[in-house]
């Protein structure tokens, strides 16, 4: 079936199943490069798991009519778009090998507050008064995860805030770009993006060979391999998730991958968020949900 540029509507219950299942999938693939940047540098792990992303892409595009789906029409939006989702996913990634998983993940929840900040500048949608109030006290709830001025601030936490900053233009690009452009298109630059940075950055990053490549184990491979199809399905339902509901409505029901973190991280490396940070996200949490039940 072909995925038409120009289906984009309001189908708001298909938007936020597809969203939700993409954020499952996303937190899989956290856990997994939480694992592996414990082990290589992040820009090999970015590179190699984006190879297999852009390859699965190549594997939709077979079944979504073919090479002419990947066709850009908006070069300058698709290149900002891709270029947000790399520089987030690679300040993300890079922290998480420092922080627990379940603190990233809380980090990542003003992606959606931001993302209903900026919708009605990038996208021309209108946010309520009422959101407004929402807005400011989820970011009242990210102020009380990162704690700054006290001593438990630590300024590797504004890392994800900005991995979460870049990633909310991304998702707000996703929207726009949908009036033009394939969905297949628009997953295919997001990973070649990331695929590209990874490659760059290689020679660049002092990892524990600085500037070097340590060689992949078969299994380690084999899961990047599995990682990069994760993240390109994942990055899929995302983006026909934008195309069916407004990014405002959206942007609460990122909030099911906490839970999902915090248990991986506890069982895998006996991680518990502090008080702050479970505070922090519940305000953030409420704030979003609240935001989704207002009607414009």
């Amino acid at each position: 079936m072909t995925l038409a540029a120009t289906q984009i509507g309001n189908r708001p219950l298909t938007g936020i199943g597809l969203l939700v299942l993409g954020m499952g999938l996303f937190t899989i693939n956290d856990a997994i490069s939480k694992w592996l940047t414990m082990i290589y540098p992040v820009s090999e792990f970015i590179f190699v798991r984006g190879s297999f992303a852009v390859l699965t892409v190549l594997v939709f595009v077979s079944f979504s009519g073919g090479i002419g789906q990947l066709r850009l029409i908006n070069w300058k939006g698709q290149t900002t778009r891709s270029a947000a989702q790399a520089i987030g996913t690679l300040l993300l990634v890079s922290t998480l090998g420092f922080l627990p998983l379940a603190t990233v993940t809380a980090m990542l929840f003003a992606s959606p507050i931001m993302m209903a900040a900026l919708s009605g500048p990038m996208l021309g949608e209108r946010v309520s008064w009422q959101r407004w109030c929402a807005i400011l006290i989820g970011f009242c709830g990210v102020l009380i995860m990162v704690q700054p001025g006290t001593d438990s601030f630590q300024l590797l936490l504004v890392v994800p805030l900005l991995g979460a900053l870049a990633l909310s233009v991304r998702d707000i690009l996703s929207r726009s770009l949908a009036r033009t452009e394939t969905a297949t298109s628009i997953l295919f630059m997001g990973v070649l993006g990331q695929m590209l940075v990874g490659l760059v950055a290689i020679p660049l990053e002092a990892g524990p060979v600085k500037g070097g490549w340590i060689s992949i184990e078969p299994f380690h491979f084999a899961v990047l391999a599995a990682s990069g199809c994760v993240s390109g399905c994942g990055q899929f339902l995302v983006v026909q998730a934008f195309r069916n509901a407004e990014a405002s409505l959206l942007a609460p029901f990122k909030y099911s991958t906490l839970l999902w973190a915090v248990a991986i991280g506890f069982v895998f490396w006996g991680e518990v968020p502090s008080p702050a940070i479970l505070a922090g996200a519940a305000l953030v949490m409420l704030s979003g949900l609240y935001m989704g039940y207002i009607r414009q």
